[in-house]
C-alpha cells in the first residue's frame, strides 16, 4: 500500500487563518513544510481519507485525479474533515465526468444526516458502525470507536453518555478512527481522537493483526493537552505502547504524528526531532510512505 498525507493540520490550518501568533508568522514567511492545510489522505490513489475545505489546492499541490476516487471515508462531520459543499461540484452542473461511477461516502449518521442534499447518482452514502468491517474496492475497512467531540453538558440524553477517564460526557456523533487492511498489510488512521476508549482497546487487542502504519493524533504541545478528544505527543505515545504491549505493534511498525494545531509552536525540524525521541516520524504536507 501507499499512503499519501495530503493534509496535516487541525481545523484551523498553519499558519492559522486569523493569527499573528510567531509559529503562524515563521510558517507564513517560510513556506515549504511548514505549510500545514487541514488533514487528510490518500490510500493508494483508491481511497481517500476526508475532505475537507482544502482538498481542492490539495489536488493541485499532489497533482491528484479526483475524478478516478470512488472511495471516500469520512471520520466526523466536522467542516475541516467534510466540506459537504465541495461534493456538490461533482454533479452534472458542474463537472463532466468520464467515468460515471459513484463516489460513495462513508461514515457515520451524522456525516449521512450532513450530505444528505447532495446524495445523486452521482454521490451516494454507507453509513458504518463501528467495530463491523465492510469491504471496500478490495480492502477491509473497520471503523473505531473515536474519543471526539464529546462535551459536558446538564441532562443529557443517556444514550449519549459516554464515560472517559472518571469524567461522563455527552456524545454529539459517534466519530470514528479507521483500520485498513489489504494483502497482509494494516493502517490504523488514528486522528481527531484522545486515548483510546475501552471498547476499541478490547477490540484491537481481540484481533490477529499486525499494524504496519499508525498515525497518531498530535494537536498540542507537551503537557498541553487542554481537550478529551485530542492528544498530545505524550498521550500519543502512551497510545504507541499500548498497541505494542498488546501485540499489534512492534519494531517493524511506523509511527506518524500528525494534525497539527499552529498552538504546537514548533517548526518542522522541530517537530522532527520530538517526534525522533519518542520512535515517531513527524508527517508533512505531500508526504508519502510505502507501507
Amino acid at each position: 500500500m501507499k499512503l499519501q498525507f495530503l493534509g496535516t493540520a487541525a481545523a484551523e490550518g498553519v499558519p492559522a487563518l486569523f493569527c499573528n501568533c510567531p509559529a503562524c508568522q515563521y510558517a507564513y514567511k517560510t513556506g515549504g513544510r511548514e505549510i500545514r492545510t487541514r488533514a487528510g489522505a490518500m490510500l493508494d490513489d483508491v481511497i481517500k481519507i476526508d475532505f475537507g475545505p482544502d482538498s481542492y489546492a490539495q489536488m493541485l499541490a499532489n497533482h491528484l485525479d479526483y475524478t478516478r476516487v470512488h472511495t471516500l471515508l469520512v471520520t466526523h462531520s466536522h467542516p475541516d474533515h467534510l466540506a459537504v459543499d465541495e461534493l456538490g461540484y461533482r454533479q452534472p452542473s458542474f463537472s463532466h465526468l468520464a467515468d460515471e461511477r459513484m463516489l460513495t461516502v462513508y461514515g457515520n449518521a451524522a456525516v449521512g444526516k450532513k450530505i444528505a442534499p447532495r446524495l445523486s447518482a452521482r454521490i451516494g452514502f454507507q453509513q458504518l458502525t463501528a467495530f463491523e468491517t465492510v469491504e471496500i474496492e478490495g480492502y477491509q475497512v473497520t471503523p473505531l470507536q473515536a474519543v471526539h467531540y464529546l462535551h459536558r453538558e446538564p441532562n443529557p440524553p443517556q444514550e449519549n453518555l459516554v464515560t472517559f477517564e472518571g469524567k461522563t460526557y455527552s456524545r454529539m456523533e459517534q466519530a470514528f478512527i479507521y483500520l485498513i487492511e489489504k494483502d497482509g498489510k494494516a493502517v490504523l488512521w488514528d486522528h481527531d481522537s484522545g486515548l483510546m476508549l475501552p471498547e476499541t482497546i478490547e477490540y484491537l487487542r481481540g484481533l490477529d493483526v499486525h499494524l504496519d502504519f499508525v498515525s497518531l493524533d498530535c494537536n498540542l504541545a507537551r503537557g498541553q493537552n487542554i481537550s478529551p478528544y485530542h492528544m498530545d505527543i505524550l498521550q500519543a505515545s502512551e497510545t504507541a505502547q499500548l498497541l505494542r504491549r498488546m501485540g499489534r505493534a512492534d519494531e517493524r511498525t511506523r509511527f506518524f504524528i500528525s494534525h497539527f494545531s499552529h498552538l504546537l509552536d514548533r517548526t518542522h525540524a522541530e517537530l522532527c526531532e520530538e517526534a525522533k525521541e519518542f520512535g515517531f516520524e513527524a508527517a508533512y504536507d505531500g508526504m508519502e510512505i510505502d507501507i
